[in-house]
């Protein structure tokens, strides 16, 4: 059962991130390989001369607190790009990223429950093709979080040339193909019209948005419990237990007809809150387990 939930999930994945119905974006042909792979603030790689070839794809790893601009050439077209990873703690943060015109973000990002430090970031910079022809390059986060868009723009052409200037190291891989090849492979995505492998993704990421939704309700709930519980039981503990010592108190005094009945009151309440602390840590470390145990195949 737990293999079938992971697989599960994993589909859900695949298909959200398709950027649209009618897009297939990542194709390269044979013969496609990769000409610069490294750390580096500045680059400025032209690909036709003297190989003759284009870019086919771009792969950037990028840390927290780390602004890059980039650009693609074509023979009459200069499209920019910016990635802006901007800190406000050091486990949260505001990422903003767009190609051309279009713009996803600002969007606010933190790790699960702040446990741990950000880290690494993964983008690439991709063509794709839609049914109707139209040549488009992608931005994709592959880190992005629910409801964030990967944007894409119109391009006349396969691009040569990529420049990039980083606000500090960033790890850039870049793979170039033949021009020839590249445009034919691309040219095989237009092919597959709106029926067939095209119609099947639209209806497929439909499902996957609802699952998708049903999973994000669940995690909102989970992130709450955590919430409440951390700044009741742990940040603010003290203040807590005293102010429930202080209206219990109270309380059993009101209702208590001598000094030794408001003793076996107090003792009853606090009997009663520490059980209650029990069971609440219970479910959410329950809960906690059946969902990695449901993520872990066997």
């Amino acid at each position: 059962m737990k293999p079938l939930i992971f697989a599960a999930l994993l589909l859900t994945a695949a298909l959200l991130a398709t950027p649209a119905a009618a897009e297939l974006i990542g194709a390269l042909p044979d013969g496609a390989h990769e000409v610069y792979a490294g750390w580096t603030s500045h680059i400025d790689l032209d690909a036709y001369n003297p190989n003759k070839e284009v870019i086919g794809e771009v792969l950037l790893r990028i840390n927290p607190g780390t602004t890059v601009e980039f650009s693609l050439h074509t023979n009459n077209q200069e499209i920019t790009g910016e990635i802006n990873r901007t800190s406000t703690s050091p486990s949260s943060e505001i990422i903003t990223y767009r190609i051309g015109d279009q713009v996803s973000g600002p969007h606010e990002s933190s790790t699960l429950f702040g446990l741990w430090d950000l880290g690494e970031n993964t983008y690439s910079v991709r063509y794709g093709a839609g049914s109707d022809g139209t040549l488009r390059v992608w931005l994709q986060n592959h880190n992005r979080g629910v409801g964030w868009q990967n944007p894409a723009y119109d391009i006349s052409n396969v691009a040569y040339r990529f420049s990039a200037v980083a606000s500090r190291d960033v790890y850039l891989s870049i793979t170039t193909a033949d021009a020839g090849a590249m445009n034919k492979k691309i040219s095989e995505i237009w092919d597959l019209g709106d029926s067939g492998p095209l119609a099947f993704l639209a209806k497929a990421r439909e499902l996957g948005a609802l699952l998708w939704g049903l999973m994000e309700g669940v995690s909102l709930v989970i992130s709450l419990g955590w919430y409440l519980f951390r700044k009741v039981f742990i940040e603010n503990f003290l203040l807590f237990a005293a102010l429930f010592e202080i209206v219990g108190m109270a309380y059993a005094a009101n209702k208590s007809r001598d000094f030794f009945q408001f003793l076996r009151k107090v003792v009853d309440y606090n009997t009663k809150a520490i059980k209650g602390m029990y069971w609440l840590i219970e479910r959410m470390v329950t809960i906690l387990s059946r969902i990695i145990n449901a993520l872990i195949p066997l």
